[in-house]
């Protein structure tokens, strides 16, 4: 069975299209925060798809206007400033923002699957350091459904690349946040078999991402280099 790899980023800005800056006159500050974007995510995808034979999709719009790593039956992908809004404005968003970003990547999945191939997708977000006062440990977290062998497989054999390739940090499993908790990875498991989809949100402390810029051209190598090294030890999963 031929791989087929597909990189995506959510949360890769915090821009506003201009129909609907007006909404978002006093909120320059909460945009430019973690609520806004994920910080260095864009930029570590790029680096990622660059040198991988893959697909890539990305949106740099806020997700304070529409979240694109959150299902529609989920009160998540619309924030505070846009939960309030009249429905026409809010279709108008999840037609030129949300869906404009999920549904080519769910057609080109299902697309390579039909022809027989798997597809290893690979989400690329950055996390706050601290939430709500609480510091969090993990320095990268991998997320995935351990319930799918592809993906546990792959799991447990990045993660130990990972630690090979980052002495001294903390690389976790499903932290900080569950792997099976409502994410684009997870939707895309519900569509498509554990044989044919294995998908996992690549997670990044901003901690490292707020760097000077050789330290941050060596931690997106050092990724690159840990990924690049589970896929050849994966038996299944290597091109």
């Amino acid at each position: 069975m031929n791989i087929k790899m597909i990189i995506s980023c959510e949360h890769g800005g915090h821009q506003i299209p201009e129909t609907y800056q007006s909404l978002f006159e006093n909120h320059q500050e909460l945009l430019q925060s973690h609520r806004g974007w994920d910080a260095g995510a864009l930029d570590l995808a790029q680096h990622l798809q660059k040198e991988f034979p893959t697909v890539f999709h990305s949106t740099t719009t806020s997700r304070l206007l529409v979240d694109c790593n959150r299902s529609i039956g989920n009160t998540a992908p619309f924030s505070e400033i846009t939960r309030l809004i009249p429905e026409i404005q809010q279709h108008e968003i999840l037609q030129t923002c949300y869906f404009a970003h999920r549904n080519p990547i769910e057609q080109q999945v299902r697309e390579w699957i039909q022809a027989g191939n798997l597809v290893f997708h690979l989400a690329v977000h950055s996390f706050t350091p601290v939430l709500n006062g609480r510091t969090r440990s993990s320095d990268i977290g991998l997320l995935f459904d351990h319930r799918r062998p592809l993906e546990k497989k792959f799991a447990d054999i990045c993660r130990r690349e990972l630690s090979r390739g980052f002495p001294g940090w903390k690389i976790h499993h499903n932290l900080p946040y569950r792997g099976v908790s409502d994410g684009l990875p997870t939707y895309l498991r519900s569509q498509f078999d554990a044989a044919h989809y294995v998908g996992f949100e690549f997670e990044l402390n901003q901690k490292h991402v707020d760097v000077p810029v050789q330290e941050w051209k060596q931690i997106k190598q050092a990724v690159l280099k840990s990924l690049s090294q589970s896929l050849e030890n994966t038996s299944g999963l290597s091109y």
